[in-house]
């Protein structure tokens, strides 16, 4: 199916005047060792050289039907329509977010978030949000640091040690 998906980016990508190559991504950890990902794949664009992160999301309730028709029929779903009847990728759905990260843990500008169902497909280029990523980044680090962090630790250490004596 992942063959399918990709060779359908490349014809609606190629209909659009931009000829991209796709290519895997596998798993990427920042530098401080905490955070990572494993984006879908990296597009590189023929015309300009540029890459970017691909990002394929198979929605099961559009299987039968066209995207615009699920996301006009469906407050739930991770689209919503223009007003001149185009998809775009909601701000405060999850597969947002998980974007902005993918972005910031590659270094990368750009993703073209995919949506494939065997109906339709619809592709849309989202830009890098640095203040969203500032913010995200910060919550994510408190979050490792003071949650789950210590669960790991005390886990290790429930032999009556005290946390410093673990991490020490």
């Amino acid at each position: 199916m992942v063959c399918q998906v990709i060779s359908r980016i490349h014809c609606k990508c190629e209909s659009e005047g931009r000829p991209v190559k796709v290519k895997s991504a596998g798993l990427h950890v920042m530098e401080n060792g905490v955070l990572g990902c494993s984006a879908d794949g990296l597009v590189y664009e023929a015309s300009s050289g540029e890459q970017g992160v691909l990002e394929i999301k198979c929605p099961f309730s559009a299987a039968d039907a066209p995207l615009l028709e699920v996301a006009a029929k469906s407050s739930h779903f991770c689209a919503k329509p223009t007003a001149n009847g185009e998809l775009v990728l909601k701000k405060s759905h999850a597969y947002y977010y998980q974007i902005q990260g993918n972005m910031a843990i590659l270094g990368l500008k750009w993703c073209d978030f995919v949506l494939w169902s065997p109906a339709d497909i619809f592709v849309e280029r989202i830009a890098f949000d640095k203040k969203l990523w500032f913010d995200m980044e910060r919550k994510l680090m408190h979050f490792f640091c003071h949650w789950l962090l210590p669960e790991l630790l005390l886990k290790k250490g429930r032999e009556g040690k005290d946390i410093e004596e673990v991490l020490y």
